[in-house]
């Protein structure tokens, strides 16, 4: 069979233009499929850095917070040590001060009672020089012609003043005007004899010893009629 060129270019034409267009479907549908592959892969570039970044920041946070709360412990440790120290230095400050006053206290109670001694050994002193000053010599007569007429009560309570008080009110001794003769005797017989009967027998005894028996009588009866 035989074809004329006129018959068969509208053909080729057809064909031509077919072909073409299957070429350019061909490679529009690979053109897409290799533009969604790149989204795709875009997508998931970006959201593996979004989920990376924010896995970062949460351990930056956390790192924060952990760095911040350690600070904080360590700050109020600090503080918890210096409190603790200047509590402890406090404390030391006042048992310091505290020993030092009773340092003080038991130096000026020694001090007294030194200067008291001084005062009592002096009175106790000047009493026996005034006793032996005042106290006229006689010729001591027999027990039995002892009397009061020779001895003046006045005279011998002289030396007893400065611890009894003028009017034997009492002093650095007790009070005298108020007891009675025979008390007042008795005390002093027991002083004379060494006896021990009460705080005042280390002033009253060496007193005692130098007093006759007259001397007690007198300065017994003498000092009741002081008031």
């Amino acid at each position: 069979m035989t074809f004329s060129l006129n018959n068969k270019a509208p053909y080729i034409l057809s064909c031509a233009l077919l072909s073409s267009a299957v070429l350019l479907s061909t490679g529009c549908s690979k053109e897409g499929n290799d533009s969604a592959t790149e989204q795709s892969e875009t997508a998931s570039e970006s959201l593996l850095e979004q989920t990376t970044s924010a896995a970062v920041s949460a351990v930056d946070s956390a790192k924060n917070a952990v760095e911040e709360t350690a600070t904080k412990a360590t700050e109020v440790a600090t503080d918890a040590k210096e409190a603790i120290d200047e509590t402890a230095t406090k404390v030391a400050d006042i048992a310091t001060e505290t020993k030092e006053a009773v340092n003080d206290t038991v130096t000026k109670v020694a001090d007294v009672a030194t200067e008291t001694t001084d005062k009592v050994a002096n009175a106790v002193s000047n009493a026996k020089e005034a006793v032996v000053e005042k106290t006229e010599v006689v010729e001591s007569p027999a027990p039995e012609q002892v009397t009061t007429a020779a001895v003046d009560g006045a005279k011998v309570f002289a030396s007893c003043a400065g611890c009894h008080g003028s009017k034997a009110e009492g002093g650095v001794g007790p009070n005298l005007n108020a007891q009675t003769v025979a008390d007042l005797m008795d005390k002093l017989n027991r002083y004379k004899a060494g006896e021990q009967i009460g705080p005042m027998s280390g002033m009253m005894t060496p007193v005692a010893k130098d007093l006759s028996d007259a001397e007690i009588k007198a300065v017994s009866e003498y000092v009741v009629t002081l008031k």
